[in-house]
Formats: structure tokens, C-alpha cells, sequence
């Protein structure tokens, strides 16, 4: 993390505080999964809604159409 000094950096210092941490790695996939049960079994809501999902799915679509050279993001989105 990298922060501005204050008070202001004297002579010699630089003008910011650079701290390090870390973090877990955890699994993501694993978190995925149980947040996605949880939602299913009514524990919890889901973190992100259907329509959000489908639209996050059709920008991976285009984008992966794009690479492969196959069209234009545009039409997956429509």
C-alpha cells in the first residue's frame, strides 16, 4: 500500500509511506460454489443476480469471438 506522507516527507524522504502486506489466497472456485449453494439452499442471497450473470457471460462470449477473429463484440451483445 502506498500513501501519501503526512506529516508532509522532510528533506530526504520520500513523499510517500510504502507499507506491504499479504493476503490469504483461499480458492475462489470453492468460494464460488458455496456462495452459490447457500443462495440455492435460501441461507443467503446471491451475490450477483441472474441478469448480471448473463451479461458478464455474453461480454466473455464476444470478447472470446473477438480473439478468435470470428466477429465483432457488438453482436453478442445485442
Amino acid at each position: 500500500m502506498i500513501r501519501k506522507r503526512v506529516p508532509p516527507a522532510s528533506e530526504g524522504q520520500l513523499p510517500v509511506h510504502i507499507e506491504e502486506q499479504s493476503f490469504d489466497q483461499g480458492d475462489a472456485l470453492l468460494a464460488e460454489i458455496q456462495s452459490f449453494i447457500a443462495a440455492v439452499r435460501g441461507e443467503r442471497s446471491a451475490l450477483v443476480s441472474g441478469e448480471d450473470g448473463l451479461r458478464a457471460l455474453r461480454t466473455a462470449l464476444a470478447i472470446s469471438e473477438c480473439v478468435q477473429g470470428q466477429g465483432a463484440p457488438a453482436a453478442a451483445l445485442a
